[in-house]
């Protein structure tokens, strides 16, 4: 698609990503309430309140299936360099996080900066590059979900 046209490559950039997002957002719709219930199940009652910390969790696979979804695009873009800075950059929001939440909020602090650092990682760092710019606004034109069923280019 990328050697026909950019705006073709584009288009189905953000049908995968919608479908991505969707489909994430699913998951930890249906995870988040039930977080509790399968910790006790799987592991016990003593864990039912790990279950906090699975529901923040469960939001970061949005961003975990968008990251997976891009190093294809990195590739393709011949951008596979910037993939090191952009794994960088979370890591360090990770840690910086990590060093002011876990003091106070514990395990749930740890679990808010994985997901804030996967967010910033995956999407956010986007905009501090220019030739990255174009694939921020790509990932959030893909929230609509006709991206993913309409037969024409989304918008």
């Amino acid at each position: 698609a990328r050697m026909i046209s950019r705006e073709l490559c584009d288009q189905r950039l953000m049908r995968l990503y919608s479908l991505l997002i969707w489909m994430s957002l699913g998951i930890a719709v249906v995870i988040t309430p039930l977080s509790g219930w399968l910790m006790s199940t799987l592991f016990g009652g003593a864990y039912a309140s790990a279950g906090t910390t699975l529901a923040i969790l469960s939001w970061s696979t949005v961003f975990i299936f968008l990251g997976n979804a891009s190093k294809k695009w990195f590739v393709v873009e011949n951008l596979q360099k910037l993939l090191l800075y952009r794994i960088i950059g979370g890591v360090i929001v990770n840690v910086l996080l990590n060093l002011i939440l876990i003091p106070r909020y514990g395990i749930e602090g740890a679990a808010a900066a994985t997901l804030v650092s996967y967010g910033f990682t995956y999407y956010i760092s986007y905009l501090f590059n220019p030739k990255l710019r174009g694939l921020f606004f790509v990932t959030t034109k893909s929230v609509n979900p006709m991206c993913v069923f309409k037969g024409r280019p989304c918008k």
